[in-house]
């Protein structure tokens, strides 16, 4: 949890929210975007800049993909 912990405090609170939302609520980007009152592009754009941070944090720890696949890659939906 630590680990987790480290990785989100390196997003910006509108970054780490909207990840919140998607990942640990499972909203769509459209249901964020009405709940956040921004459009779908600027959520996308949030998530984006989450994962790529995400992504580059826990590229040096390559085990810790093993179990959330989602930081591997692929696009929002």
């Amino acid at each position: 949890m630590a680990l987790l912990s480290d990785a989100l405090s390196n997003l910006t609170p509108q970054q780490r929210e909207i990840f919140q939302l998607k990942e640990k609520d499972n909203l769509t980007l459209e249901s964020i975007a009405k709940l956040k009152k921004i459009t779908r592009q600027a959520v996308q754009q949030h998530y984006h800049a989450a994962m790529k941070k995400l992504r580059d944090f826990y590229s040096q720890y390559p085990f810790f993909l093993e179990f959330f696949p989602t930081l591997e890659g692929g696009g929002a939906k």
